[in-house]
């Protein structure tokens, strides 16, 4: 889409397309290495997967695993806002070899080979629940769902229904950068406050429930303890400094408006935007990456110190 199109688009939607291209460049860096070899090991052995980017965006997930693939597959991206859809076909029309079919289809060559990408502006929720109730007719392709930055704002049902859905034979998952916690330096004593805070805000009551936050992962590998013993979680963490200052100043903005309501954290925020303005902040935020192949038999779980599956040592 051209820049007359995105002019269009409502200011919400042209911040999130700001923020996501901001945020790329550290999305790419946070991600797991063990997990992300997990992931294209087993791509690599699939003739020709198709790989649905649930809550796509503006494509960063699918941009970043097309440069990865060495084999032809189908993207679909699953998204309901049309200008963050049209963002992500400018973008992959920047980057690689694009070539349209028609309006929701393109054909993507990379270094590698040419894949085929489709844009789908619908609602995320409505289609994975097709997608659950076609299970028995659509046959024995192979599947991988991958999202970026999801699962943490799943509320419980919505979670459930995906784990559903992975729960059939030939459905994966790659879900990175699921949201675990922040750090400051330098350390302020509010800041296990303003953390507690911001997570209950992250997870208050909305109309389709509360998102799960903090413990998406581990709440869908516990309500899928019966339907799978194979899957791999490491830890991914942005690393912003003052060098960064731009993004920094756009996480600080995002921690306030969450502490808005909470008057005695007032002094943690004028204090970290003083160190904002003196380059002396520097921000740690935690995720987890995740992967869940089709069901075999071995588990592993990368950490920081130790090795864990559902809390028992391996």
């Amino acid at each position: 889409m051209d820049g007359n199109g995105l002019a269009s688009a409502d200011t919400e939607e042209i911040l999130t397309i700001a923020w996501l291209k901001q945020r790329e460049p550290f999305d790419t860096a946070a991600r797991n290495v063990a997990v992300l070899n997990s992931v294209t090991d087993y791509l690599h052995s699939i003739e020709q997967p198709q790989i649905i980017d649930l809550g796509a965006g503006t494509g960063n997930q699918t941009l970043f695993l097309l440069e990865k693939l060495t084999q032809p597959a189908r993207f679909t991206l699953i998204e309901q806002h049309p200008t963050l859809l049209a963002a992500a076909r400018e973008a992959m029309m920047k980057r690689f070899d694009g070539q349209c079919i028609d309006r929701h289809t393109m054909r993507v060559t990379t270094q590698h080979c040419t894949h085929t990408v489709t844009f789908a502006p619908i609602n995320l929720l409505a289609w994975v629940a097709d997608y659950k109730k076609a299970t028995a007719t659509r046959g024995s392709d192979f599947y991988l769902f991958t999202a970026s930055a999801l699962l943490d704002l799943l509320t419980t049902s919505e979670m459930e229904t995906l784990s559903d859905c992975l729960s059939t034979d030939n459905t994966a998952l790659y879900a990175t950068l699921n949201y675990t916690g922040f750090t400051m330096s330098p350390t302020h004593p509010l800041d296990d406050a303003a953390c507690e805070v911001f997570e209950t805000h992250m997870t208050r009551t909305l109309d389709r429930g509360n998102p799960l936050g903090p413990q998406a992962v581990r709440y869908l590998l516990t309500h899928m303890a019966a339907n799978t013993n194979h899957y791999r979680v490491g830890a991914s963490q942005w690393q912003v400094t003052s060098e960064h200052a731009a993004f920094l100043h756009a996480n600080l903005t995002f921690y306030q408006q969450a502490l808005a309501d909470s008057p005695t954290l007032v002094p943690w925020v004028v204090c970290r935007l003083e160190q904002l303005k003196r380059e002396e902040l520097m921000l740690g935020v935690m995720h987890e990456d995740l992967w869940i192949p089709p069901a075999q038999p071995v588990c592993f779980e990368d950490g920081a110190q130790s090795q864990s599956h559902l809390g028992v040592s391996t």
